[in-house]
Parts: C-alpha cells; structure tokens; sequence
C-alpha cells in the first residue's frame, strides 16, 4: 500500500473525524497487529495538528479477556484530549479506562484495519462523504415515519420491532464533542427500539463478536427483546458459551439497531 495513500487516510481521520486542535494531547494506539504503515502516517498528520501527539502499541487484546487495561495504557488515555484506535476488537470499549476517560471528556475514533486496508482506503479517502450522509438521512426518516420495522434476508433473518418515538440516530464517525465515541468507515443509523417488541430470528453469516467471520451461518431467536436460543456449529457453540460465562443475564437483551451504509 503506497505511503501517500496512508498518508491521505490519515490527514482525513486526524483532521476531519478526530478533529484535532493544536495544543490538545492526541493518543494514537496500535496493537502488536496492526499495519505500522498506517500508525506511523497518523502519528505524522497528527504531529501536524498538535505538537503533543503520541503513538502507543499495545499487545493485542483478545475479547474475551477478563480484567482492565494496563495501568499504563489507563493512564495515558485518561489524559488524553483525543484517541484514534487502530487496534483490533472490542475488549477496550468495557473497560473502566474508556468509561472514566469519555467522562472526562476524551473524544475517541476508531477503526480496525486489519484485513480490510484496501477497503478502509475507499472509504475514508474516496467515498463522497455528502452523498453517504444524505442515504442516512433518507434512512432515518423513514424509520422516524415509521411504528415498526420489520427485517427480513435470503438466509433466515426475519425480525421485528417498533419505534415509539425513540429517537434515530445517524453516525458519521467524526467525534466533534467531548466525550464522544465514533467508529469508521462508513455511516451508520441507530436506534434503541421498544426492548418487548423485539422479536424474531437473526442469522449471522458475517462477523460476530467475540470469534469473527463465521464458517457456518449462527441462527439467534429473539423473544420480548432476549436471546432465547443460538443454534450453528462450531462459531455458534463458542459464542453461546462466551455469553453464559459472562453470568450475566443482561448480556442477552438486545440493546439496539445499526444499519451500516458503507461505500
């Protein structure tokens, strides 16, 4: 991948969706897996927007790990003005560092480019920010118009739920206030629908969280806004026992809708 392109990538996430201002402390951090390449270009840019930008690369976490973070990485995103994340998973985001951080104000941007440098290009550098903008709009009106949605696919999906006036959200993956997190590329619309009228079957043939790409489709049936039944193979039976490790029984509620609108 050529440099001048990370280096077009990088102008865009430092400036247009961390928005960084000189004399605040940006934190850039990698793990162990993550392209330098692309690290090093948004250290650059960043140094170009302020002169106390860092650049940490922290072993890679997995999303089932237990515990917090490192004392040193707690630290150094807690004192953080930004963070632009370029690490892999989910782990950071419950974890006590980002819920004292974004309390005191960190604005946070993140993206995981391993795998997809090719198509992270396209749609931070070339994609017509305006025009992807304006589908989400359209897309939250009609679902503000709307009492209820229902989703359906080839593969089995078909799920229901109502709105009742909560409100739809559009992220456009540029943290402008503080304590503001926001994941790129792309553009996504949002909404927590009422939690008893959510019912129905998801099939899973993309990514899921912790495992990724699924060999085997991982079919979850929703009652009353609960996950009541996970049938699949080997990516299905991990999953299930993830969850019911975590003793938790919250972690089965549904706790909202995102449609992504990717280039």
């Amino acid at each position: 991948m050529s440099i001048i392109k990370w280096s077009k990538f990088a102008e865009k996430t430092v400036k247009e969706l961390a928005q960084v201002k000189e004399g605040e402390n940006l934190l850039i951090i990698a793990d162990t897996n993550t392209n330098m390449d692309i690290a090093e270009a948004c250290l650059a840019a960043g140094l170009e927007r302020t002169s106390n930008a860092q650049l940490l690369v922290m072993r890679r976490i997995l999303d089932n790990e237990r515990g917090e973070l490192n004392p040193v990485i707690h630290n150094a995103v807690v004192n953080s003005d930004v963070v632009i994340g370029l690490f892999q998973g989910s782990k950071f985001f419950s974890t006590n560092t980002r819920t004292e951080a974004v309390k005191k104000g960190t604005r946070i941007v993140s993206t995981q480019p391993i795998g997809i440098e090719e198509f992270i290009i396209q749609a931070v550098v070339d994609v017509d920010f305006q025009k992807m903008y304006k589908n989400a709009e359209l897309m939250a009106e009609l679902w503000k118009k709307s009492k209820k949605c229902r989703i359906t696919s080839s593969e089995g999906t078909d799920i229901s739920f109502e709105f009742q006036n909560r409100p739809i959200l559009i992220g456009d993956g540029a943290a402008k206030k503080p304590g503001e997190v926001k994941f790129f590329p792309g553009m996504t619309v949002v909404v927590a629908p009422v939690e008893e009228t959510i019912n129905g079957t998801i099939v899973v043939d993309g990514n899921i969280v912790p495992g990724g790409i699924v060999s085997s489709p991982v079919t979850i049936k929703i009652e009353k806004g609960m996950i009541v039944n996970i049938e699949g193979k080997a990516e299905a039976n991990l999953w299930r026992n993830w969850l019911s490790s975590l003793n938790d029984s919250i972690i089965y509620y549904l706790s909202h809708v995102k449609v992504g609108l990717n280039p």
